[in-house]
């Protein structure tokens, strides 16, 4: 037969066990919080060095052959432009 001191022993360390897990459960969600900023901050990182590198290479490409790009940039608008005319 059970004893009711052996019965609040047993709920107190259930207690205790529970506090345990509720401890270690939320450190295991604050290392996935931490890694998921760290994983957002370097593909943000990624993309920002991407659009830098974009921008130089396209920068670089106008300066090399002004006419082209102007060219280019005159038949993209009227493609754009007729698409856009169109109802």
């Amino acid at each position: 037969m059970v004893d009711k001191d052996d019965l609040k022993a047993d709920m107190e360390i259930l207690r205790a066990d529970l506090a345990n897990l509720k401890e270690d459960l939320k450190a295991v969600g604050e290392s996935f919080k931490n890694q998921a900023a760290q994983t957002s901050r370097s593909a943000r990182d990624a993309a920002v060095r991407k659009w830098d590198d974009s921008t130089d290479t396209l920068r670089n490409e106008i300066l090399e052959r002004p006419m082209t790009s102007v060219a280019v940039a005159f038949g993209a608008g009227l493609i754009v432009g007729k698409l856009m005319h169109c109802k």
